[in-house]
């Protein structure tokens, strides 16, 4: 007994946990034109589990006319991801002829145009891919009994964990020939990806923070020394110097402040106009925005605006008020 066959057989067992249990069958046969030539295809049986999830993109599809095994559904030329840009190999209402590999032609009629998610579909992709779907029964009378090309599962989130270890345990014990996917496997499969695009971009957040403080420290040290007269002067007349480390601290927290709306704003832009478009290209990331990471260092970058302003007063001004006044003789 096959692994579906094993799974369709005790379907009850799998009631309380998995709502949806689909087979889906597949071959690569030719569709023939009226010039007498060839265009490869990939040829699916679906149930109706399997068929609920295919986007319907032009047409209108009915069961139970589709289950009469005379309609057939055709994907469209996707180039560039943008669903807007879809070209239809074939419109509703045209007739395709189909070949198996016995030589046998049979005719269906174009019910709608389709788009296959990637885990219905065989797992790649060609150039002007062509992809045609037929209802179970057909598929098995026009090109024979066969094992099914995959097996889908639609699990509750509770018992997942449960069908999944039996999963495991079944293609590593049972049949190791067999492999299965689920949203776990792909977590982990894509967990080096991100792990990637963290060290990555941690790195360069770290040089870049790091520049900046420095940065900001010269700047500071220029301004105090640049000032020096002006702050012995202001001293002179009855400016304390806690009154005038005040001032330059809150002058950091400033430039601080506008260190962090100016990198919002730009960051904001760097991420619509150019990550957002990702998502669209990449089917497997989900944009999403967010001002966390300025929020998270927020009170780190305080701290260091006030403390860098204090730290470089301290050490500039060790000489006496006497000495700095002098600086205006020389």
């Amino acid at each position: 007994m096959t692994f579906t066959e094993r799974l369709l057989d005790n379907k009850k067992a799998y009631e309380n946990s998995a709502r949806h249990l689909s087979a889906i069958y597949y071959d690569e046969s030719g569709e023939q034109t009226n010039d007498d030539t060839y265009t490869i295809a990939n040829i699916y049986g679906m149930d109706d589990y399997a068929l609920s999830t295919l986007k319907i993109l032009h047409g209108n599809f009915d069961a139970e006319k589709f289950k009469t095994g005379k309609y057939i559904l055709v994907n469209e030329y996707d180039y560039d991801g943008n669903e807007s840009n879809f070209v239809s190999y074939f419109l509703p209402g045209e007739t395709i002829a189909v070949n198996n590999a016995n030589g046998d032609i049979r005719e269906y009629e174009v019910m709608a145009t389709i788009d296959i998610p990637f885990a219905v579909r065989i797992q790649a992709y060609t150039d002007m891919d062509v992809n045609y779907v037929l209802p179970t029964d057909e598929f098995h009378d026009f090109f024979g009994e066969r094992a099914p090309m995959r097996t889908l599962i639609d699990a509750t989130d509770d018992a997942e964990p449960a069908i999944e270890s039996w999963f495991a345990d079944y293609t590593k014990k049972v049949e190791p020939s067999l492999t299965y996917t689920s949203r776990s496997v792909f977590r982990k499969e894509f967990s080096s990806m991100t792990e990637m695009f963290k060290m990555v971009g941690g790195l360069l957040t770290t040089i870049l923070a790091l520049i900046g403080i420095l940065n900001f420290i010269n700047t500071i040290v220029t301004s105090v020394i640049s000032r020096r007269l002006e702050l012995a002067m202001l001293e002179a007349v009855g400016m304390t110097k806690s009154i005038q480390k005040k001032s330059l601290c809150i002058e950091g927290v400033i430039y601080g402040a506008l260190s962090l709306l100016f990198g919002a704003i730009l960051s904001s832009i760097i991420s619509i106009l150019m990550i957002k478009p990702l998502e669209s290209g990449l089917f497997f990331f989900s944009y999403k925005f967010t001002l966390l990471p300025i929020v998270v260092v927020l009170p780190f970058l305080i701290l260091v605006m006030i403390l860098i302003p204090y730290i470089v007063y301290k050490r500039a001004m060790k000489e006496t008020i006497i000495e700095r006044l002098r600086l205006a003789d020389a």
